[in-house]
């Protein structure tokens, strides 16, 4: 399953605060991810930060990224 954004609606990653831009390898795509765990956006540069987040919430052993078409 996969995610749309709307081009015309900011969306920022919930952990740097950035916009979620397109992939420079795959422009159509978004440079991140969908967390359906935990309704958030996540750039691939804050994955570290956002599973070590997850598991302190006890969510440990759920990955359900979806990636995200612009």
């Amino acid at each position: 399953m996969m995610q749309q954004l709307n081009l015309f609606t900011e969306k920022n990653c919930s952990h740097c605060g950035e916009p979620m831009a397109p992939n420079p390898k795959a422009p159509h795509l978004a440079n991140g991810f969908y967390d359906q765990d935990t309704q958030e956006l996540v750039h691939w540069h804050c994955k570290a930060t956002h599973y070590e987040k997850k598991y302190k919430k006890g969510m440990d052993g759920l990955y359900s990224e979806v990636p995200l078409f612009l």
